[in-house]
């Protein structure tokens, strides 16, 4: 479920099978305002956006608006590409394999608290491991736990 070209507020909304009337009441908002939420034409408070998470239990919803709505949100944090339960433990487990090869010459590099140019290489690979753990953990906290 990426939210990638379709208004996030208006598919979490569909996605939890409210109508808007219905919504706007749950959410204590006129129509008009989540009419415009969902059209782009006005960006939510955050405050109403964590009603939105807790009404249609959708933690990914309040991690896409602060990824897209802050200046912080855009630098650093990361476009997640939803997928299964399994296919994201998977994942992970990989990531973290991947890493662990790589561990011994990291605590090589940061034991002396400097990066050599020489070690540049093997840090920002180790780097790219960690952001790819990071990532894969985000993915499998927001997902959709179906049973």
């Amino acid at each position: 479920m990426l939210y990638q070209y379709q208004n996030i507020y208006q598919l979490s909304r569909e996605n939890a099978g409210f109508t808007q009337e219905k919504a706007s009441e749950l959410l204590n908002i006129s129509v008009e305002s989540l009419r415009a939420y969902e059209n782009d034409k006005r960006i939510p408070p955050n405050t109403v956006v964590a009603k939105m998470v807790s009404i249609y239990n959708n933690n990914l919803l309040g991690y896409e608006h602060v990824r897209r709505t802050t200046e912080a949100g855009v630098m650093f944090l990361p476009q997640l590409e939803m997928k299964s339960l399994s296919s994201i433990t998977l994942k992970l487990h990989k990531e973290i394999k991947d890493y662990l090869k790589k561990e011994d010459d990291f605590i090589d590099i940061v034991e002396d608290d400097v990066i050599d140019e020489d070690e540049e290489e093997v840090w920002n690979d180790v780097m790219q491991e960690l952001e790819d753990i990071f990532k894969s953990i985000l993915i499998l906290k927001l997902s959709n736990k179906t049973v």
